[in-house]
């Protein structure tokens, strides 16, 4: 579907000019949808223990930025996800901790997703996400330094929104989210006072 809409249409309809009842705002609302789906099921398939036979550590990671990217897509471009669906932080978030734990001697690379990763309005996905600063690539796609950090600060952001998003307490999720996230700065605290303490 979301191949077949990118085909036909080179940019969705604004959907703040139409109702629900007309199908340009359903062919937007499709397009997200599909994608949203399709990366969330990509997500599941990477971060499986053991992962799917045949996939290397760095063809993991290619996965993780890709979903990563389109996660990126739909939290900027889609309003009733970014406002409503607390389960789009919680993956989003999932992708760059499981990014963060693969090791460090792997290549950050965006050049497969130029290939393998639909369109969005006109132009190239990961040309769209650099022109308006949600992912920090270079020219040649290969990030080689700050990958990990920036995947660090989206995580934090990510998880702590996720956990004050009404709702959200409710999620099966919640209450593994929380203890992670409250572990991790726990440690980065006492981490501080370790430095600070030496200084």
């Amino acid at each position: 579907v979301v191949y077949e809409l990118t085909r036909r249409f080179s940019t969705l309809p604004d959907i703040s000019k139409y109702t629900e009842a007309t199908w340009e705002w359903t062919l937007q609302r499709e397009y997200f949808d599909h994608v949203y789906e399709r990366s969330a099921h990509l997500l599941e398939l990477v971060i499986n223990d053991p992962p799917p036979s045949g996939l290397t550590p760095q063809d993991r990671l290619n996965l993780l930025v890709e979903v990563s990217a389109v996660f990126e897509l739909v939290l900027s471009q889609d309003a009733m996800k970014r406002e409503e669906d607390y389960g789009l932080y919680k993956n989003l978030g999932l992708a760059y901790m499981s990014m963060i734990k693969m090791d460090k001697t792997l290549i950050f690379d965006t050049s497969p997703l130029r290939d393998s990763v639909l369109s969005y309005q006109g132009t190239d996905l990961v040309e769209f996400l650099t022109e308006n600063g949600l992912f920090p690539i270079s020219e040649d796609g290969v990030w080689s330094d700050g990958w990990r950090e920036f995947a660090s600060e989206r995580w934090s952001f990510l998880w702590r929104t996720y956990l004050n998003m009404d709702g959200a307490e409710r999620d099966g999720s919640y209450s593994g989210v929380k203890n992670i996230v409250e572990a991790v700065f726990k440690q980065v605290g006492q981490d501080q006072q370790r430095r600070k303490n030496k200084d």
